[in-house]
C-alpha cells in the first residue's frame, strides 16, 4: 500500500469514529436537551407565580428594597425544588453515554466482554456529579437573574418591570445562542455533558490499558465541517500524542491542560486512541481483559 493510501484509509477510519460517536449520542444530547429544557420550564412557571404573589402583597417601594438579595433567596428555594429530580433523569442519559463509550474503546482494543455500570456504588458516585453540574447550571441561571434586577434597578425600572423581564429571560433560554450548531441554552448544556462523560469513559479504557504497561497514544477529531473552531482544529493538527501528553495550543481561552475534549462547552470534538507500538499490540493482545469493575467511576 502507497503512503497515500495509507493516508486515505487511516482517515476514513477517523472519519468513521467521527460518525459513530455522532450516531450515538444525538438520540441522548435530544433527551438531555428535554431534560434542561423541563428543568428551565419548571423553574421558570414557580418563578412567575412568586413573583407575582410579591408584587401582590407588597407595594412598589417596599419591593424595590434589597430586591437583589430577595430575588437571590427566592432563586435557591426554586433551584432546590427541582434538583433532585433533574439530576435523577440527567443520570441515565449520562450513563448511557458512558456505556457506549466504554464498549467503543473496548472494540477499539480488541476487546469483546460483558459489563454494567449499574451497580449501587456507580450510581452514587454518578448522581453526586449531576446534583454538582446541576448546581453550576443554576449558578449561571442566578447570575443572569440578579444582572436583570440590579440593571432594572438602576435604569429606575418598576418591580413589575424586572419581574417581566426575568420571566422573559427564563422563556429566552429556549432561544438561539451564539453557537450556530446549538439552538439553546438547553441544547448546549445537552451538548456539553453527554460528550463529557462520554469521552470520560472513553478516557478511563485507555487510562486502564495504560497501567498495564502498554504505552497509549491519542488524538483529537473535529467534526469537519465549517463551524470548527480554530482552538479544536490547532489541537487536531498536533496528531497523534502521548497519552498524558495534555492538548494544549495559545489559541485555547482558558488555562487549563485538556487531557481529553470537550475542551469547551459547545464542543463536537472526540478524542481517540490507539496502542503506540507493533510490540505493544502484541502485548496487548496477550493481556486478559480488564474487570468490567474498573469502569465504574469514570468521570473526571
Amino acid at each position: 500500500m502507497t503512503l497515500a493510501l495509507a493516508e486515505a484509509a487511516a482517515e476514513a477510519l477517523v472519519r468513521v469514529e467521527v460518525a459513530r460517536r455522532e450516531l450515538f449520542l444525538a438520540p441522548l444530547r435530544s433527551r438531555m436537551a428535554r431534560v434542561a429544557g423541563v428543568h428551565f420550564d419548571n423553574q421558570k412557571t414557580v418563578l412567575e407565580r412568586k413573583l407575582r404573589e410579591r408584587g401582590a402583597h407588597l407595594n412598589e417601594s417596599v419591593c424595590r428594597e434589597g430586591l437583589g438579595d430577595a430575588v437571590a433567596g427566592l432563586m435557591i428555594t426554586i433551584f432546590d425544588e427541582f434538583a433532585v429530580d433533574t439530576a435523577d433523569a440527567m443520570r441515565e442519559i449520562l450513563m448511557m453515554a458512558m456505556e457506549g463509550a466504554i464498549k467503543h474503546r473496548l472494540l477499539d482494543f480488541g476487546y469483546a466482554m460483558s459489563f454494567s455500570l449499574r451497580n449501587p456504588a456507580a450510581q452514587r458516585y454518578l448522581k453526586t456529579y449531576c446534583l454538582n453540574e446541576i448546581k453550576k447550571i443554576d449558578a449561571t441561571t442566578l447570575k443572569i437573574m440578579k444582572g436583570i434586577v440590579y440593571q432594572g434597578l438602576y435604569e429606575g425600572a418598576s418591580y413589575t418591570e424586572i419581574a417581566a423581564r426575568m420571566v422573559s429571560r427564563y422563556a429566552a433560554f429556549g432561544t438561539p445562542v451564539p453557537q450556530h450548531h446549538l439552538r439553546n441554552r438547553a441544547e448546549l448544556i445537552a451538548t456539553y455533558e453527554t460528550a463529557t462523560a462520554y469521552e470520560a469513559a472513553g478516557r478511563e479504557v485507555a487510562d486502564t490499558i495504560a497501567k498495564k504497561g502498554i504505552p497509549i497514544e491519542k488524538s483529537s477529531i473535529t467534526v469537519g465541517d465549517d463551524r470548527v473552531d480554530a482552538e479544536c482544529l490547532a489541537k487536531e493538527a498536533q496528531k497523534w500524542i502521548p497519552l498524558d501528553q495534555p492538548f494544549t495550543t495559545h489559541l485555547q481561552k482558558d488555562n487549563v491542560e485538556h487531557q481529553r475534549s470537550p475542551f469547551h462547552i459547545a464542543c463536537r470534538c472526540t478524542t481517540i486512541y490507539r496502542v503506540a507500538t507493533k510490540r505493544a499490540r502484541e502485548m496487548l493482545a496477550r493481556s486478559p481483559n480488564p474487570a468490567p469493575v474498573e469502569f465504574y467511576a469514570i468521570i473526571k
